[in-house]
């Protein structure tokens, strides 16, 4: 748990550890995960946080193996019984509105992923900031960008954090844009106090 110049709000980094704790001011939280091709998982609770399960998924880029992928999101999902948060990069969109350039994109690619995401129960979780999170970074014609990263939920964690939100944060160095998601700890609402996650 560290802070990370957004003055008091804690903010949870998830590197490639197995299991980890921090103690804070009024809040203790754990984590212990589990890692796998393509995925870290873990689960986060704490006194004054309800206790949530989270994925990091990397999709796979190759899209001969991207069925291998939405198979073990699946394989997660039957596992999941509480408040479920899933993010990072999917490496696919949703709607051809989350895309721009002149490159062909599958509406074959685009439907599995929204089924494999229906299937799974989760939607994309609100967002504030720029839509499109990735880019080549080519100049002229030859510019692709696309909504590639995300964070999605299930109902249950909708019902938990009815006030989460995403901001896509800006860079000019990187292809993918950093992305952050908050929801207020209801307990801590007089201090206007905020728990968020960052993707790095």
């Amino acid at each position: 748990m560290e802070e990370d110049g957004l003055g008091s709000d804690p903010v949870l980094r998830l590197f490639k550890k197995r299991q980890f704790s921090s103690e804070g001011e009024g809040y203790t939280t754990t984590a212990s995960m589990g890692e796998g091709l393509g995925h870290i998982d873990a689960i986060i609770g704490g006194l004054e946080l309800t206790a949530f399960r989270f994925t990091s998924f990397y999709e796979n880029p190759d899209m001969r193996l991207r069925k291998h992928s939405w198979d073990l999101l699946q394989w997660i999902a039957d596992d999941v019984t509480g408040p479920w948060l899933v993010g990072d990069d999917f490496n696919e969109i949703i709607v051809a509105l989350e895309y721009l350039g002149r490159r062909f994109r599958a509406m074959s690619q685009m439907r599995d992923f929204g089924a494999a995401l229906e299937d799974c129960g989760l939607l994309t979780v609100g967002f504030r900031g720029y839509k499109l999170t990735w880019s080549n970074r080519w100049k002229c014609g030859g510019n692709v960008k696309l909504h590639l990263d995300r964070m999605v939920a299930n109902d249950l964690m909708f019902l938990a954090f009815p006030d989460m939100l995403t901001h896509h944060l800006n860079s000019v160095v990187l292809d993918h844009i950093p992305i952050l998601t908050g929801f207020r700890l209801h307990s801590w609402a007089r201090r206007k106090r905020c728990f968020m996650f960052k993707e790095l």
